[in-house]
């Protein structure tokens, strides 16, 4: 018994020995590793082992926490955006849009163009795409609706034609139509409704007979060319993003009271006509355009407008008067013709107009006094109607024909028969003035000079327009108004201008 407790108190006293030397050790080696770099990466490694946020000195991707795991991916991802795996120091942002990537389009969606018949058709076009590469085609289309369902975009065109059962067209996602959407002979339809769509470069809509609603987004741009034709639509306006197009024609429309747009540029042709007598016409913003016909409106608001490259057309409309005061010059023929409640117009900003310049039938304007300081005018004159005078204070030059006629006896037909220098500012060649029944006429030269003069009593069944200098003259007859047509073409003036032009390149 005394040795057994012996032999253990010796045991004990090892293990007390041992563990003097062995403790201090595990304690300094625990210190070492809790302080070891790698072992606190392996740490932190584990802790954020699901997600991490990247550091500043990393490209900030659309998602700005990601999944740790894939390494290799993430570094691709960068070197694919820019080029290489370092940052770009010069760059303060980073666009989102450059790390989204489309999604994938299939080889259905892909095609050049798809024909649809029937909306089932429809219905599993859009359930397998929402871009279109090609274009759709609507032809004979025997339901009455078109929905677009899921379908935000189409790359190509949309042509709807011929579909006598179609009512209603919508599609409340879709926003781009890249080029044209074109609306023909749909002869039931009553109303589009096309809120989302802000992209689309041609609009061309036409035999619509009672189309009454037509709703897109405000926000649209791109457009390049619209025209709307024979619809039933009582307002056309919006389009407030687009300043710039080749074609604004609106014509045909028999309920249309309003035609807005801000608009400020229209590179080939601005057509309002053939409309409701009630249209009022307003593009506050136009400053340009090549060519402008407008007839059968009720006003027109152009106080910007500077500049019409080539005619300038006011044909058979119904406003009383007619300001377009900012205009400098036109490119072509200007012309004011059979507009019946006119009383009062200015283009008193007007200095060239390069073609001819025609005011006819407008039977309440009782002076042509609204050009106040044009100088030139490189075609013909045409005046007729009951006005009493005619003032054009400042015009020194006229490279045309000038025809001159007024039921008033008081106009004076001195003003364009009697040149005060001796020479006439007309240099067509023919000049003849008719007030009441008296006429007075003369021939010149190229130069200016009187050749021959006469005054008589007015005879319907002359001739005017022959000039022996080949010049300057109008194209056929300008007799009395059982000859002359109420409304005059206005090719009689674009004739004259044209063999004016001619005549003085070859002289």
């Amino acid at each position: 018994m005394q040795q057994g407790n012996y032999l253990e108190h010796k045991r004990n006293n090892r293990i007390m020995k041992y563990s003097l030397f062995i403790l201090p050790a595990i304690a300094a080696a625990t210190a070492i590793n809790f302080n070891n770099p790698q072992r606190l990466e392996i740490r932190e490694k584990v802790a954020t082992d699901r997600f991490r946020i990247f550091s500043d000195d990393e490209p900030v991707l659309p998602h700005n926490v990601q999944p740790y795991g894939n390494t290799d991916v993430l570094k691709r991802d960068k070197v694919e955006a820019y080029g290489s795996s370092k940052r770009n120091d010069s760059s303060d942002s980073l666009d989102p849009e450059r790390f989204e990537k489309p999604s994938p389009v299939s080889e259905f969606c892909k095609e050049n163009d798809h024909f649809i018949e029937n909306s089932g058709d429809m219905y599993n076009l859009q359930a397998q795409c929402d871009t279109i590469l090609g274009n759709l085609h609507f032809k004979d289309y025997n339901d009455a609706l078109i929905d677009f369902g899921k379908l935000r975009s189409v790359q190509g065109s949309i042509f709807i034609e011929n579909c006598s059962a179609l009512v209603k067209i919508e599609g409340h996602k879709l926003e781009r139509i890249r080029q044209t959407f074109s609306l023909r002979s749909l002869t039931s339809l009553v109303s589009i409704d096309l809120s989302s769509l802000k992209d689309v470069r041609v609009i061309n809509w036409k035999v619509l007979p009672i189309l009454n609603e037509a709703l897109i987004s405000n926000e649209v741009n791109g457009l390049s060319s619209l025209t709307i034709s024979d619809t039933a639509l009582p307002i056309i306006e919006g389009f407030k993003n687009v300043e710039d197009v080749d074609v604004f024609e609106i014509n045909n429309n028999r309920y249309l009271e309003s035609v807005k747009a801000n608009i400020k540029h229209v590179r080939q042709k601005l057509s309002v006509h053939a409309n409701a007598r009630e249209t009022e016409l307003e593009m506050p913003r136009l400053i340009s355009a090549e060519n402008i016909t407008v007839r059968d409106t009720s006003s027109v608001y152009f106080p910007k407008l500077e500049e019409v490259g080539s005619s300038l057309e006011f044909i058979q409309n119904h406003f009383t008067e007619l300001r377009i005061s900012s205009l400098k010059t036109v490119g072509g023929t200007l012309g004011i013709i059979d507009n019946g409640n006119l009383k009062l117009a200015n283009f008193n900003n007007v200095t060239d107009i390069q073609g001819g310049l025609m005011v006819a039938n407008n039977t309440r304007l009782e002076k042509i006094d609204f050009f106040s300081k044009l100088r030139q005018i490189g075609g013909a004159i045409y005046f007729e109607g009951k006005f009493n005078d005619t003032d054009f204070p400042q015009l020194k030059l006229v490279k045309g024909s000038a025809f001159v006629k007024t039921n008033s006896g008081s106009m004076d037909c001195s003003k364009w028969t009697t040149p005060k220098s001796g020479r006439s500012i007309v240099r067509g060649g023919k000049i003849s003035c008719i007030s009441g029944r008296r006429q007075k006429a003369q021939s010149v030269s190229q130069d200016g000079s009187v050749l021959t003069e006469t005054d008589s009593e007015y005879d319907d069944t002359s001739e005017f327009g022959n000039d022996n200098a080949g010049s300057g003259s109008f194209a056929g007859k300008a007799q009395s108004g059982s000859t002359i047509k109420k409304t005059p073409s206005i090719l009689w003036i674009l004739t004259a201008s044209l063999i004016g032009a001619l005549g003085h390149y070859f002289s």
